[in-house]
């Protein structure tokens, strides 16, 4: 009887030249837009800077004569007009562009270097026996999962009802949200940055890209304990960017590698579990591992600008003494739910990591 072949994962630049191929025939359907650049500048510590970012406002189609939106089929080979890039020698232009200190080049070698320096640790045995020891350490302790999920319900609950007592406690100065964030990005000798508001509950964010402060209904406009906490440790963040904080460009520079990873870690992880293909597994693995580390990398990043917005409360005055300590709850409160997220990513990682050894040692 003949076997049946088992499905095996196509090699990587089949897959490569076919999401080029599905990039092309988008071009058929997908028309032409384009956002408008701005030019801002700020003063950081009495000196002048500038940055170009985009204008989320400007987006427009490309229209023809006729007011029709156009769109351009991708070509072959690169053009002029195409920026030099065309379906069969997409990968070399990818490979070439930029310089050694970024964009593709500098990334490309960074890869090389330490995929063969995994390579090397891998040859020695070091990483599987490590991960059997772990298997062995922690077999039969799924049950460390049950206090961890406690601990994400309460810091979900503990932020909410924090958020919520201290916003019906009015600071005796009437001190805004709006004028807190300005104040704190006085205090540290920033400029340029928008405070702008923004629809929904505890939405508020920093938004680098645009260079503006969103602060939420709740907070924009209210003279409360909690949109002073809230709104200083936005401005934080904005400070952090000014002024050129490592841990929030390093979270910067993994970011477009953790949007890809959040959305393909868990179809990888999932199709690898139930084809059983273990390389899949790992890719899926190494993607969820990668928003681990972005968790861990967002903690000394939240937890710096909270630091920044009770010292800038401190320093300008805008909370009394006691208004700053709910304050300082809210902002614990919301840190708790950075804590939580970092340990279940974590212990998720390790169930996968398991999942994956034990797979390898039933196949030898």
């Amino acid at each position: 009887m003949e076997k049946k072949k088992q499905f095996q994962m196509p090699h990587t630049y089949i897959i490569i030249f076919g999401v080029i191929l599905l990039a092309a025939l988008l071009t058929v359907f997908v028309p032409l837009g384009r956002y408008e650049t701005k030019e801002i500048t700020y003063m950081m510590n009495g000196e002048e800077k500038s940055r170009t970012v985009l204008d989320p406002e400007s987006f427009q189609y490309v229209l023809d004569e006729n007011g029709n939106k156009v769109t351009k089929i991708a070509p072959l080979f690169g053009t002029e007009d195409f920026g030099g890039q065309g379906i069969l020698n997409y990968v070399f232009e990818g490979m070439t562009v930029g310089d050694k200190n970024g964009t593709a080049v500098g990334i490309i070698a960074f890869i090389l270097v330490v995929g063969g320096a995994f390579g090397i640790v891998l040859r020695t045995g070091a990483v599987e026996s490590g991960i059997m020891r772990v298997i062995q350490m922690t077999g039969g302790k799924e049950i460390l999962l049950i206090p961890v999920l406690i601990l994400s319900v309460y810091a979900q609950f503990k932020v909410s009802s924090t958020f919520r007592l201290y916003s019906r406690a009015a600071n005796r100065r009437g001190v805004t949200g709006e004028q807190a964030a300005n104040a704190v990005l006085r205090a540290n000798g920033v400029t340029g940055v928008g405070v702008r508001p923004c629809g929904g509950s505890l939405t508020d964010h920093y938004d680098p890209r645009t260079n503006t402060i969103y602060l939420s209904q709740p907070v924009y406009q209210a003279g409360t304990v909690a949109a002073v906490g809230v709104a200083a440790h936005e401005a934080g963040h904005a400070v952090q960017y000014a002024a050129g904080y490592g841990p929030v460009r390093l979270r910067s520079a993994i970011i477009p590698v953790t949007q890809f990873g959040s959305k393909f870690a868990f179809i990888a992880l999932l199709l690898g579990m139930i084809l059983y293909i273990q390389p899949l597994f790992a890719v899926g693995i190494i993607l969820f591992a990668v928003t681990a580390v972005f968790q861990l990398v967002t903690l000394p990043v939240e937890f710096n600008a909270s630091a920044r917005a009770l010292e800038a409360i401190d320093s300008g005055f805008l909370l009394d003494a006691d208004e700053r300590k709910g304050a300082k709850r809210v902002l614990t409160a919301a840190a708790l739910t950075y804590v939580a997220a970092l340990l279940m990513s974590l212990l998720q990682l390790l169930r996968y990591v398991m999942v994956f050894a034990g797979r390898n040692e039933r196949r030898r």
